[in-house]
């Protein structure tokens, strides 16, 4: 009699089965992309980064705000922010951190490289006696030292949160401006200046309601695209400011549902077209649901496509960056439903990061979380990775080993590789941490299958 095998062709076949229906049941997706760096830096208990961008040689700089606390001495309100500044090289090694630190309040919202290798940054600032705030723009070197400053606003709530450099010369910077302080009425406020920041012409786009533009890009004809929420969603004009057309990303219908897509980013692609990265608040009857999305615009305002993302249930995109490939990618957060609260809410949150091809379907999408709360706020392409900044909050007593109560929100920023065939191509998710679970009755059944096989003889 021969010696029994531990496992005869019937057996071979119904592993074979069993593990083809696991792998197809559970699925095995990819990897995450590979981590190359991170970093986590603030100064006082909340600092955020807003935006990040290359340095000449190959470095990056990161900008944001942080919230300072109550000191005596100080004439501003307190608590009140301070712009935020780091400086860290092409490995992640952090070169500084600073403040521009001084008795006026700053929060920076947009950087870019200039043409002449420096920086020109934006957002708001405000100064005593009254602290109302102003858009701002500045220039400054790679060392973070301004060069020269420039605040624009009436006597209410002003703020800039985007701009781009005009090739003729000079700035063009999008955001808010308030009507009146009682009853805020808000129009998006446009701002074009000259090389040194004096204005060259001042816009506004709305209607009575609070309106406000998010983004800018340059478009192929030499004119803006503005993105933002109010009464229009996208907004194109020419080189002087004024609309070429409008476009309103909101749906109703007669059945008591509608859909409003929020853009918080504008993105001219290099067909022609324009990508709005955002996020879509969709009802129907008494459910809600917020999705992160892309809207890609013809030239002429037409929609071409609209794709939702809803992560873990809950997303948002926040910036939009364009691969050489056309493939589009976008950064943003995503998280499960709050169950106890509102179901647009999130108890946890992590930074959400999509690449799609040309027609919105997902080539890659990966959440990172670090800490509780996790968003990502910016994104940078370079030649082999995806940076993105933005911010983790954790709780106090897990960073600094004490029982203080509240959280701990640090500016973040991490750089995955982007090494084409490595990126992965599918949603990272754990179905094979079930493998070893499901592998225990495998085992038995098997052994009991060989046992009784045995006994037959």
């Amino acid at each position: 009699m021969h010696p029994h095998p531990l496992f005869n062709r019937s057996d071979l076949r119904l592993i074979a089965t069993l593990f083809f229906i696991l792998i197809t049941t559970f699925g095995i997706t990819s990897a995450d992309p590979v981590t190359n760096w991170e970093i986590t830096s603030g100064e006082y208990e909340d600092t955020r980064a807003f935006d990040i961008v290359q340095t000449g040689d190959g470095g990056y700089i990161i900008v944001g705000a942080t919230i300072h606390p109550w000191e005596e001495g100080y004439t501003v309100p307190s608590p009140f922010y301070q712009a935020y500044i780091i400086r860290v090289t092409s490995t992640g090694t952090i070169l500084f951190e600073k403040t521009i630190d001084d008795e006026r309040t700053r929060a920076i919202s947009r950087i870019i490289r200039t043409k002449d290798g420096t920086y020109a940054i934006a957002g708001s600032t405000s100064h005593p006696p009254d602290h109302d705030s102003d858009a701002y723009l500045a220039l400054m070197n790679e060392d973070g030292t301004i060069l020269w400053e420039r605040a624009y606003g009436g006597e209410h709530y002003d703020s800039a949160f985007d701009l781009v450099e005009v090739e003729e010369g000079g700035f063009a910077i999008i955001g808010v401006t308030t009507r009146t302080e009682t009853h805020p009425d808000q129009d998006i406020y446009l701002i074009r200046t000259d090389d040194a920041g004096d204005i060259l012409f001042e816009k506004s786009y709305g209607d009575k309601y609070t309106d406000s533009g998010h983004s800018i890009s340059m478009t192929h004809g030499g004119g803006f695209i503005i993105a933002g929420d109010g009464a229009f969603s996208l907004i194109r004009t020419d080189e002087s400011g004024s609309i070429l057309w409008t476009k309103s990303l909101r749906e109703t219908s007669d059945l008591g549902s509608g859909v409003l897509t929020t853009p918080n980013a504008i993105l001219a692609t290099s067909d022609g077209t324009f990508v709005a990265a955002g996020t879509t608040l969709s009802q129907d009857g008494d459910r809600f649901t917020l999705h992160a999305s892309l809207v890609k615009i013809d030239e002429n305002g037409g929609l071409v496509w609209h794709q939702d993302y809803p992560g873990d249930g809950v997303s948002s995109f926040c910036s939009v960056a364009e691969l050489e490939s056309g493939d589009i990618c976008a950064v943003g957060g995503t998280g499960t439903p709050d169950p106890l609260g509102n179901p647009l809410f999130t108890r946890e949150n992590s930074i959400f990061f999509v690449t799609v091809d040309g027609s919105g379907d997902p080539i890659m999408q990966t959440s990172i979380r670090r800490g509780r709360y996790s968003r990502g706020n910016a994104l940078h392409i370079s030649e082999d990775a995806f940076i993105i900044a933005g911010s983790v909050s954790t709780e106090k007593g897990e960073e600094e080993g004490d029982d203080q109560r509240g959280e701990l929100t640090r500016a973040f920023a991490i750089s995955l590789s982007n090494d084409g065939d490595e990126v992965p191509t599918k949603e990272l998710s754990t179905p094979l941490l079930y493998a070893p679970v499901l592998a225990v009755p495998f085992f038995i059944f098997t052994r009991w299958r060989l046992k009784k096989g045995l006994k037959k003889e």
